[in-house]
């Protein structure tokens, strides 16, 4: 299986690291990019070297998913599911297990420890449930290849840092939109009375989400946004709870839609019989809670509907990556966003910087772009936008300005060349041309503010420069951030 040239350096960035004692890696590549085919190749290339190897998901669905790549690569791995005996697991080069389950397995633990030559994979890396078995003594003369989309923690949550000892990059987002690889996203918001909110645990409440969306006219009016922005198109639907999930399949059935529902209380066959018919066409609207996020893979998706608010950024860029996927005939898919989760954590495609440190970061690595909804057609665009991309609206000069500073458009001199700026100048030249490229080109993907100042300040001082412009912006780990710019353009 040919592996895409990220998914290559990926695994040169990874084995260079090991060669350097670093044992622990964690592989940053957005959803969509590939990182179970990316780590596949890494488990063949370790079991050709004589060493053991385990995968590590933290829910059953994906078992399967990480199991068939496995065997696409003529690998039999062993899958330790919850009705295999501990004393029973046989002897094999390759295994597969939810850390749940293996966490309950002490004698299996106890013999992969003797293993000299051992490498674990925790899928999903950023979530705590792999802490108990990484973190076990016996088992730190692994390798570790942590894989996540979303290395992020918050709150107390330990550190990944205490776990990891570096982080490689993958491309960023819209370098794969670039590339052909994503699908670009349109993404639509709603009116909707979210002040009332509450959060515990990090996480906004059920009951507060269900007391702010659970009205008929809100039900009604997810089922008019996907007639008039996505009619027809094959869509999954996310929800809060599943009270929440009955009726607003029950609002799409009521309006002629063909749809069906699925949540965790759904039995397994029959979970399975409703996910096999969507991905056949056999109906175009799939509802569900706390299913079809991690992991889930139907390329032919069309349309995200997000009709839930959340905290997460790991959730909300997982519910909407599952539209990213291409394949024929579809050049975009659709996010109509029923929460306020693109104001809040940004649109599905917006650059983001990752790191293994959660706690006292600057407002820059955690910032979010600001955005605006059209008042005309709802479509969701950056705040700094004249116009409405959807329909042309043309925003009032004073919407035109960006409240946040951080964002603001000015103080550059256009006689001058960008390679004289100094750095505050080149970003704000940066920030302009990226507004005013996609103006001029709405239906494709504009260059971020990001990769005009990386081509740039590369081109006028190399590594350097890019460390300074970081310390200017008081990022917290101006190496690691600029590491990471490099690697993902692959100009290292």
């Amino acid at each position: 299986m040919k592996l895409w040239e990220h998914q290559v350096r990926l695994k040169t960035d990874i084995s260079n690291l090991f060669k350097r004692k670093k044992k622990r890696v964690v592989m940053c590549s957005p959803t969509g990019s590939g990182k179970t085919v990316t780590f596949s190749a890494m488990t063949l290339e370790a079991i050709n070297n004589n060493f053991v190897t385990i995968i590590l998901t933290d829910r059953h669905e994906l078992l399967d998913q990480s199991s068939n790549t496995l065997v696409r690569y003529n690998l039999d791995p062993f899958i330790i599911s919850r009705g295999v005996k501990d004393h029973r697991i046989p002897s094999r080069p390759c295994y597969v297990a939810t850390t749940q389950t293996l966490a309950k397995r002490p004698q299996f633990l106890q013999r992969l420890s003797r293993s000299k030559q051992l490498m674990i994979i925790a899928d999903e890396a950023h979530k705590t449930v792999h802490d108990k078995v990484l973190l076990r003594e016996e088992l730190a003369h692994a390798y570790v290849i942590g894989a996540t989309a979303t290395p992020k923690r918050t709150g107390r949550m330990l550190e990944m840092t205490e776990i990891y000892d570096d982080i490689v990059f993958g491309p960023s987002v819209s370098d794969l939109i670039t590339e052909g690889k994503l699908a670009p996203a349109i993404t639509y918001g709603a009116k909707t009375d979210l002040s009332n909110l509450e959060i515990k645990r990090g996480e906004f409440t059920a009951q507060s989400q269900y007391a702010a969306l659970n009205k008929p006219s809100l039900y009604l009016d997810v089922v008019h946004k996907y007639q008039s922005y996505a009619a027809g198109s094959k869509a999954v639907v996310y929800c809060i709870d599943v009270s929440h999930t009955a009726q607003t399949l029950a609002s799409f059935r009521s309006n002629g839609i063909s749809s069906e529902m699925i949540t965790g209380d759904t039995p397994k066959a029959e979970r399975q019989r409703i996910i096999d018919g969507h991905k056949k066409g056999l109906f175009p609207v799939l509802v569900n809670c706390d299913v079809l996020t991690a992991g889930y893979d139907d390329p032919s998706i069309e349309t995200i509907i997000v009709n839930r608010c959340t905290t997460s950024i790991s959730l909300w860029l997982q519910m909407c990556g599952r539209g990213s996927r291409i394949c024929d005939g579809k050049h975009h898919f659709t996010i109509i966003d029923m929460g306020g989760n693109a104001d809040r954590l940004g649109l599905w495609e917006q650059d983001r910087s990752w790191s293994l440190t959660h706690k006292n970061k600057s407002k820059e690595e955690v910032g979010v772009a600001p955005t605006k909804m059209c008042p005309k057609c709802e479509r969701i665009t950056a705040a700094g936008a004249s116009k409405c991309f959807g329909c042309g609206y043309m925003f009032p000069k004073e919407e035109t300005k960006i409240v946040d500073a951080e964002f603001e458009v000015k103080g550059f001199d256009s006689s001058k060349a960008p390679e004289t700026y100094n750095f505050k100048e080149l970003e704000a030249w940066a920030r302009y041309q990226s507004i005013k490229a996609k103006e001029r080109n709405p239906d494709k993907r504009a260059p971020s503010w990001l990769s005009y100042v990386i081509r740039i300040l590369h081109k006028r001082g190399g590594k350097k420069q890019l460390q300074d412009f970081a310390v200017s912006k008081g990022y917290k780990s101006p190496k690691i951030w600029t590491d990471k710019q490099l690697q993902v353009r692959g100009l290292n």
